[in-house]
């Protein structure tokens, strides 16, 4: 990012929520209801949290046609590549179009993933920007985040996953800060020098692996250890969510954070296609007072100007 930013800490107005809807748990004031204290206990104990069906059966249907063909037209005539692109085998490009990606960008803002998040962090979230993948290897032991922002990653697999076939296997406890830094120095010390030897430093620890079957989510933090082992091709769909930086220091660590997933170009996909942020978001129409709101603030932090290299 160029020049210096004058940073301001605003509470940050969401616009009116939905109404409750059947099954749900009850709403005490002023807070969602998109999941229990139970859940978010768990989260914030164990660093993950696995949510069945959470999807509908023809959202997650819809949502697997277009991730699919965003990835066919992104990438065209490298489709067919299996390479390794900044740490992962496979492919992924954001997907945020409205024009292309619809049925992805309204799930980033998405009651049930913006209001979640929300109750995972503690705090207001700020939305990074929806992705889609086709995984075609294995995963090594890491966390999404280094530069000690906070925040929240929700995934979805398109296809059913075990332990065997690629499931996103997960250290329970590893977000803590001690525990994190004691696997940060030991993964130092046991680098997996090959995809068998993963194998077999994985299946040796004490992970749990989160299988799942199309339209349930995983949510887990972004300090949370986790690996694959085991997969083929399989789809994945992400968004994550940031915690609003209350302070100087917390907004520049969310900055630096994302210097380090925004696309750098190398990509060999359509990148104009498929922008991070299309004018959905950069132009928000003012009537919706969630999406203004939470643009108004990703401007104000300077997030647009990472992701589009301004």
């Amino acid at each position: 990012m160029n020049g210096m930013r004058t940073l301001s800490f605003p509470t940050l107005g969401l616009g009116p929520r939905p109404s409750r809807t059947a099954g749900s748990p009850p709403r005490e004031a002023g807070r969602p209801s998109m999941l229990t204290d139970q859940q978010v206990d768990h989260y914030q104990t164990f660093g993950f949290l696995v949510l069945p069906g959470y999807l509908g059966e023809r959202e997650t249907t819809n949502l697997g046609k277009e991730l699919d063909h965003a990835l066919r037209d992104g990438y065209g005539a490298h489709f067919g590549d299996r390479a390794a692109s900044g740490g992962i085998f496979g492919h992924w490009l954001p997907m945020m179009s409205g024009q292309r990606t619809p049925v992805s960008l309204a799930l980033a803002e998405d009651a049930r993933f913006l209001e979640a998040a929300s109750q995972l962090l503690g705090a207001r979230a700020v939305p990074t920007y929806a992705q889609g993948h086709l995984l075609s290897g294995e995963a090594g032991f890491h966390t999404d985040c280094g530069t000690g922002s906070q925040g929240v990653k929700f995934a979805a697999y398109l296809e059913p996953l075990t332990s065997a076939s690629g499931a996103l296997q997960l250290m329970p406890g590893s977000h803590h800060a001690d525990f994190g830094a004691a696997l940060a120095a030991w993964e130092t010390r046991n680098p997996a020098m090959d995809a068998e030897h993963l194998r077999r430093k994985i299946t040796g620890l004490p992970c749990q692996p989160a299988e799942t079957r199309p339209g349930d989510v995983i949510a887990f933090n972004w300090h949370t250890w986790h690996a694959s082992i085991g997969g083929r091709d399989r789809h994945q769909w992400t968004i994550s969510y940031a915690q609003d930086p209350r302070t100087i220091d917390q907004a520049k660590r969310l900055r630096q954070f994302f210097q380090s997933v925004v696309p750098d170009g190398d990509e060999p996909y359509d990148h104009a296609a498929y922008p991070c942020y299309d004018q959905h978001w950069l132009a928000a129409d003012p009537a919706d007072h969630t999406r203004a709101n939470l643009t108004k603030r990703m401007r104000e932090l300077g997030l647009f100007e990472i992701a589009h290299g301004r």
